[in-house]
């Protein structure tokens, strides 16, 4: 199992299986269906994220490809064939704004977001080197449940967050013991 997402106050579980896809468990995890339809499960690592505020949406990353679901995971529709911007062996994560389903952040080399649930991704980050505004090689992205302007964003060189949507960030690595 890559992955592995909790539906809230229920008993339903989705796992991402490298090479296998998506399976669902309505039982806690006692009894497993792939959830496969319309999914390419070919691929190194695979991504799941679910919508807060929709918990039928769901986004499996794998690879470079982008699928969404909107049906708990019945079909997916693939939204992006190059939604990796480098090492998707290294860097793949996911997360899903708490109150738009269709807004995400896609991290791989650099942090990307869509508002349109995966069909354009835009780099958050555009510098490489010593100039750039958040490290590269992305490992999570992770929007805050009571703050819909504010994410975090971790990578090889540490922890930035942002309070105004990505427009500018904070170096959160002052006390942190990172090389």
């Amino acid at each position: 199992v890559e992955d592995i997402v909790f539906v809230p106050g229920t008993s339903t579980v989705y796992a991402g299986l490298i090479g296998t896809g998506v399976s669902k468990s309505t039982d806690g995890g006692a009894t497993w269906t792939p959830v496969n339809t319309g999914l390419n499960a070919a691929g190194s690592r695979l991504r799941l994220a679910m919508s807060p505020s929709d918990n039928n949406t769901l986004y499996a990353l794998i690879g470079d490809r982008l699928y969404r679901t909107t049906n708990g995971g019945t079909n997916w529709t693939q939204t992006n064939t190059d939604a990796c911007g480098g090492q998707c062996s290294y860097n793949l994560t996911l997360s899903v704004h708490p109150t738009d389903a269709s807004t995400i952040l896609v991290g791989t080399i650099r942090p990307h977001r869509s508002t349109n649930g995966g069909t354009a991704l835009t780099a958050l980050t555009g510098t490489w080197g010593t100039s750039q505004k958040v490290h590269q090689d992305t490992h999570v992205v992770r929007y805050s449940s009571s703050n819909a302007n504010r994410f975090w964003i971790g990578s090889d060189g540490g922890l930035w967050r942002t309070d105004d949507g990505g427009l500018s960030f904070v170096n959160m690595n002052s006390n942190l013991n990172i090389t």
